[in-house]
């Protein structure tokens, strides 16, 4: 998926895989050092000894690259949203989290990295860090964001450089801005291939930022028209006078940019055919008179480039790290209840125990009693990262990422392991019990739903797998069941689906979905969500929510109920006649009376620091899972 050459030697990134090569690379060249487990790979980035890579769902990792043969795995950290893109200093990490920004990492101890702060610069897919300021490639908006860094703990955003394309690759040289872009240009109306802004955002643009609060265009060059949806990343690199553009199905491009105002095309390679188009180019780096190309499909490729030289590591950036400003808290009504050491994602009150659970990330599995604030424990390490947590009657599921799904049962002095299950598709993501036990949901993988037989707990049994156009990310199934033991899950393109455990032949889709095609303004987003209220749906949509009758396929304009002075965006809970709202995005929790949903009554709201995801409610306490803010209690006043 990526490659990155230092000092004679090539670091190659692909499918969980880091393997190193000596350059010169030949047709029998076979890796020197390698190192494995690395999980969803996407992006790597070296400075001096240390490698950081990114890994999509399964977060970032740093690598000690002090030898090449001897590759080490320093840390596993987990990151606010899908690690995409990766920039690095000498004491900071910056990881492009696409929807969610830019979350700025402290790896002074590469051994022990510690979340700083984020910017929500808006679908960051790559970053470049120069002279304390990070260039941000953001997707759909089409732009560089330009963010101060010089406090990384409180990051700003200080300039935003359109472009006529997708951003995404994006590198520094001087005081020259080069950006990758691709997908469709900024004219684009109707989203069909007929509109002659469909498939004709890809190109190279060039730009000034010797101030880089306020930039100045000087060129841009178009590259053919293409829309290939499955791989969407575009890249670009500098040497000397040549710039080297990697463009998916398009292939790689060498410019000539010794005059910046007009560059000229001096070399193209594309990649084999791989049914409709070449394979698409995942990532490149510069060698000695070549480029080496990582296909998607077609492996490393060594392309001839006559008078290219690798990219000269850039200066050590270190950045003045100060005390973060003191988060959570934000008003009298809320307390931190918890801070374990991880990022708590979420949690479950087990109303039999008493006990409510929390998934705290690299932290592990925690117990946590309300009779005084703080009075949590560890439970479990857990063998990933705890990114999800549901409990029943005693027994616990939790959702541990490429360490798959445990299954537990709470005993007089903690906890005991019943069993684990890993899944084909990828790492386990958010889980649910079933009421009478018998099943799991699981969130497996980027997309694909599967339930799980757990009669056996010892050996869980997949009885149902299932999988749409678009991704889950992390909370994709809807709170509680509905009567007959339905429920109902969120796929940000396509919808929202409902599926039923007590089908006559096993679970099975009951035929009741709401997809883009019956919603008003199309695919929902990835920040909506679904909750039972009664034996209906309620749904978050376009800032406001709907309520869905049994069966109800549509939804339209009138049926959307708003909250004036307030956006309903995010992941709802049902608790009596309180609805809950979280939106893990911008920190935003909302509490609302829908003892009439039509006529919705504000009860309160907060504004986070951190990334709040599904509020538990119990005894009148709504229970927040804040990120790296901990564990927040809001007592109903």
């Amino acid at each position: 998926m990526d490659a990155k050459t230092k000092d004679g030697w090539l670091y190659v990134l692909s499918c969980g895989r880091l393997c190193t090569f000596r350059t010169p690379i030949g047709p029998e060249s076979t890796p020197a050092g390698q190192l494995d487990g690395l999980g969803n790979t996407r992006q790597i980035e070296i400075a001096g000894n240390l490698a950081a890579i990114t890994s999509r769902e399964d977060g970032l990792r740093l690598v000690d690259v002090s030898n090449p043969e001897r590759l080490s795995l320093l840390s596993h950290y987990d990151t606010i949203e899908l690690a995409t893109g990766i920039a690095l200093g000498a004491n900071v990490a910056l990881v492009a989290c696409r929807v969610y920004g830019v979350e700025l990492i402290d790896i002074s101890n590469p051994k022990r990295p510690r979340h700083l702060s984020t910017v929500q610069t808006g679908e960051a897919q790559s970053v470049v860090l120069h002279n304390g300021f990070a260039y941000v490639g953001v997707w759909v908006s089409r732009e560089v964001v330009v963010c101060d860094v010089r406090n990384p703990g409180r990051p700003a955003i200080v300039n935003r450089i359109a472009l006529d394309g997708y951003g995404d690759g994006v590198t520094i040289r001087g005081n020259i801005c080069f950006a990758a872009t691709g997908h469709h240009a900024r004219t684009l109306q109707r989203g069909d291939p007929g509109d002659p802004g469909y498939g004709a955002g890809h190109g190279l643009e060039i730009f000034d930022v010797s101030d880089p609060t306020c930039s100045r265009p000087i060129s841009r060059i178009k590259l053919p028209r293409l829309f290939g949806s499955s791989w969407d990343m575009w890249d670009v690199a500098v040497s000397g006078d040549l710039a080297v553009v990697g463009d998916t199905h398009n292939g790689i491009y060498v410019f000539d940019i010794s005059d910046l105002v007009h560059p000229v095309p001096v070399g193209h390679h594309r990649l084999p055919v791989q049914g409709k188009f070449p394979d698409a180019v995942g990532g490149f780096a510069v060698g000695h008179d070549c480029i080496y190309v990582a296909g998607i499909h077609t492996g490393l490729h060594t392309v001839s480039a006559p008078g290219l030289r690798p990219v000269p590591a850039p200066p050590e950036q270190r950045l003045a790290l100060s005390t973060p400003r003191p988060r959570g808290n934000p008003e009298a009504a809320v307390a931190v209840a918890y801070r374990p050491e991880g990022q708590v994602h979420e949690v479950a009150f087990d109303a039999q125990t008493g006990d409510v659970w929390v998934a705290a990330g690299k932290a592990g599995l925690h117990r946590l009693s309300f009779g005084a604030t703080g009075a949590g424990r560890q439970e479990s390490t857990t063998d990933g990262v705890a990114f999800s947590v549901d409990a029943r009657d005693g027994m616990v599921v939790s959702g541990e990422g490429r360490a798959g799904m445990s299954i537990w049962r709470r005993t007089a002095d903690g906890i005991a392991l019943l069993g684990r299950y890993q899944s084909r598709a990828g790492g386990i993501g958010q889980v649910r019990i079933s009421p009478d036990q018998r099943y799991v949901i699981a969130h497996a993988g980027t997309n694909t739903l599967e339930i799980l037989d757990i009669t056996s707990p010892q050996a869980p049994r997949r009885v149902l797998e299932d999988r749409h156009t678009g991704l889950f990310y992390r909370t994709p199934f809807g709170h509680r069941f509905l009567p007959g033991t339905r429920f109902a899950c969120l796929w940000h393109v396509v919808g929202v689906f409902v599926f039923d455990l007590d089908a006559e032949n096993g679970p099975e889709f009951s035929g009741w979905a709401v997809t883009a095609e019956w919603t008003t303004s199309g695919c929902m987003h990835q920040g909506d969500g679904v909750a039972v209220l009664g034996d209906r749906l309620l749904v978050t949509y376009r800032g406001g929510y709907a309520v869905l009758n049994d069966g109800q396929a549509e939804v339209r304009e009138c049926d959307v109920v708003r909250l004036p002075g307030h956006v309903l965006a995010g992941k709802p809970t049902i608790f009596g006649t309180t609805l809950y709202v979280a939106h893990r995005l911008d920190g935003a929790v909302t509490a609302v009376d829908i003892a009439d949903p039509q006529h919705p009554v504000l009860r309160w709201s907060l504004q986070l620091d951190g990334n709040p995801g599904p509020v538990v409610e119990t005894n009148g306490t709504a229970i927040i899972p804040a990120g790296y803010d901990g564990v927040l209690v809001r007592r109903r006043v």
